[in-house]
């Protein structure tokens, strides 16, 4: 498994003290008397004194919800008060913007962000850092030149390597293809063209298949959206009849071609691998379906992005990468993963829980 880079190792059941309410908004209202910002004032202010406003993708993604339990359950460990939000779709960019307007007037502490693209999030992010808040990126990250020039510098970026996903897909689609690795047409299916996350993983993979003799026979883009990977997968597999297997940039994707694969009934010519390692994914994996997952810890991702918002607003150096852990899942460990889902199922490394003061 992929480890992070630094730190002590946390045992996966110290993420969490239990599971918090599912629902299409979670908050806990901010406490009295807090202000936005982590300046010198709030350097050691206890973590019942921050105020942390978080705002992911979408809730409509068992990946996205993953990373909302880890960002409630570690909340609650700590006592921090958090509201926790998302837009409808991981196209909604403006609904995302809205959502973190909304939080910015109730003036948080820190704010921990996964924006839908490089740049749809900067304009509300410029007033947080011209006051001094404390910014935290998480999973996606924010462009690196646009932030600059707009005055915008998260304390640190939590994700796991989304290159290295793609790396350990290539990998085993071709253990799985075996001797038929060599030749074999590959479908890789993208998120939103130009995405940076999924043009991360699609590279990773295209660069290790070419290593192992696979052919990349077509690519192309569904949107995050399991019903246009559906459709796109569908009409591959009538024009290319000789495709031996699909990567797809997320888990969402993943399963429509798998259900694609099903309708044309090739279940035992086209082998699909995803990447998340989403619950609905998993089940998929254990039943004969998908092939595996790159799995990549969300909920670990969001306690992280807890912590780094507590450590930051205390005054602490953070890294300015923490890199999230990585774990194939396929038919051998899938019921180990699903039993601690949506928990990791194998020891986290954790860099800040120390800086944290209690």
């Amino acid at each position: 498994m992929h480890k992070g880079r630094m730190g002590a190792a946390f045992a996966t059941a110290a993420l969490a003290l239990g599971m918090a309410a599912c629902g299409g908004e979670d908050e806990a209202e901010p406490a009295a008397g807090g202000g936005g910002g982590g300046g010198e004032s709030a350097a050691v202010a206890k973590p019942a004194d921050i105020k942390v406003g978080v705002v992911l993708k979408t809730f409509a993604n068992d990946y996205w919800t993953a990373m909302r339990d880890g960002v409630n359950d570690k909340a609650k460990e700590l006592g921090v008060p958090v509201k926790v939000d998302a837009a409808a779709s991981e196209s909604g960019t403006e609904e995302q913007v809205s959502k973190l307007e909304a939080m910015t007037s109730a003036q948080y502490d820190c704010y921990a962000v996964a924006p839908i693209t490089a740049t749809n999030l900067l304009q509300p992010l410029v007033p947080i850092a011209q006051e001094k808040g404390a910014i935290v990126n998480l999973d996606a990250p924010i462009g690196t030149k646009e932030a600059e020039q707009a005055g915008v510098a998260p304390a640190t970026f939590i994700a796991s390597n989304h290159g290295q996903a793609g790396v350990l897909g290539a990998e085993h689609m071709a253990e799985v293809l075996g001797d038929k690795a060599q030749g074999a047409e590959i479908v890789l299916v993208g998120g939103i063209a130009g995405d940076a996350t999924s043009n991360a993983r699609t590279k990773g993979f295209q660069d290790t298949a070419a290593q192992s003799g696979m052919k990349i026979a077509q690519t192309g883009n569904a949107d995050w959206d399991r019903d246009k990977a559906l459709t796109l997968a569908g009409d591959i597999l009538r024009a290319r009849p000789n495709v031996s297997g699909f990567f797809a940039a997320n888990d969402t994707m993943a399963l429509g071609i798998q259900q694609a694969v099903q309708n044309a009934g090739k279940e035992d010519q086209v082998t699909v691998i995803g990447v998340d390692g989403a619950e609905q994914a998993l089940q998929s994996i254990e039943r004969g379906g998908m092939a595996a997952t790159v799995a990549q810890y969300p909920y670990a991702v969001g306690a992280l992005g807890v912590e780094a918002c507590v450590a930051q607003v205390q005054g602490k150096d953070l890294p300015k990468t923490i890199e999230s852990p990585l774990a194939v899942v396929t038919k051998e460990n899938v019921s180990k993963a699903l039993a601690s889902y949506p928990k990791p199922f194998e020891t986290v490394e954790n860099p800040i829980a120390e800086l944290i003061e209690r």
